[in-house]
């Protein structure tokens, strides 16, 4: 919205909520791969880039092998390879997967345990669901 002015329908899902699914699975990594390193920073930084960096390269990859294109294009930042990842996000990808895993991370896990097993479940059903839709229906279902 800052950047166009309007909504845009990005990453996998559009339907009204903003999940895209490289994000979270390169977090998904970061919090469970990464998350060893967390007492050394630099080394939890440096192990934060390289995840989301090769998630985010081979996402492009898999969504070219699929799709015939994939859905950015850094080609116009410096030190990229092939538009396809760039030094400059990579390190913004190192600094909110810091962020992230040092305060939201900690905030949401707190959060989530007040919320009752019941509806965890079923609300984790339903958005599971609906991430495996929008994967589907953008990768190949194609509408």
């Amino acid at each position: 919205f800052l950047v166009h002015g309007e909504w845009t329908v990005r990453g996998t899902l559009g339907y009204g909520l903003p999940i895209i699914h490289i994000y979270g699975l390169g977090m998904l990594g970061v919090i469970y791969l990464g998350g060893r390193f967390k007492e050394r920073h630099v080394l939890f930084f440096t192990v934060s880039v390289l995840i989301m960096t090769l998630v985010e390269l081979a996402g492009s990859y898999l969504e070219e092998a699929l799709l015939g294109y994939f859905s950015w294009n850094y080609g116009y930042l410096p030190f990229d390879f092939q538009g396809r990842i760039c030094l400059p996000v990579s390190l913004a990808w190192g600094g909110m997967s810091f962020l992230i895993a040092f305060y939201l991370h900690p905030w949401a896990v707190r959060l989530i345990g007040r919320v009752p097993k019941g509806f965890l479940s079923f609300s984790s059903v339903v958005m599971t669901g609906y991430v495996v839709f929008g994967i589907l229906r953008k990768y190949f279902l194609q509408f």
